[in-house]
């Protein structure tokens, strides 16, 4: 009897584990998606200083949050987007007029991609 209970307090842990993994994960990566948005809209409208300081927050920010996020799930999409991230903040200090704005939507593809791949979904167990 102490075995069946162990064993079914470890299935709840694991299935718990799981749940907040997930949670987190879709959490995390809808958050990133939308700083981007807000990012890219204030490149829309070329004040290349407010988006140069929310661009510096969100380093701050996805630096923090990527560490954890690579422990729990490595994937290669989460690494680029520290990448892409850079290359956002590079590309605004110049004040390119395309540039930032197409980092932006690769960033916000990159996620897009990890949330499929790391999402609970049959086609990703099979």
């Amino acid at each position: 009897m102490k075995k069946t209970i162990f064993v079914i307090i470890c299935i709840l842990v694991i299935i718990g584990i799981g749940v907040g993994e997930q949670i987190y994960v879709d959490k995390t990566l809808s958050e990133l998606t939308n700083k981007v948005e807000t990012i890219s809209s204030i490149l829309i409208d070329k004040n290349y200083s407010l988006a140069k300081d929310q661009i510096e927050e969100l380093m701050q920010w996805w630096y923090k949050k990527r560490d954890f996020l690579e422990f729990i799930c490595p994937n290669n999409d989460l690494k680029d987007i520290a990448k892409e991230i850079g290359e956002l903040y590079g590309s605004t200090l110049i004040e390119s007029d395309d540039d930032p704005f197409i980092r932006c939507q690769v960033i916000i593809e990159l996620t897009k991609n990890s949330k499929d791949l790391l999402d609970f979904k049959w086609k990703n167990i099979f």
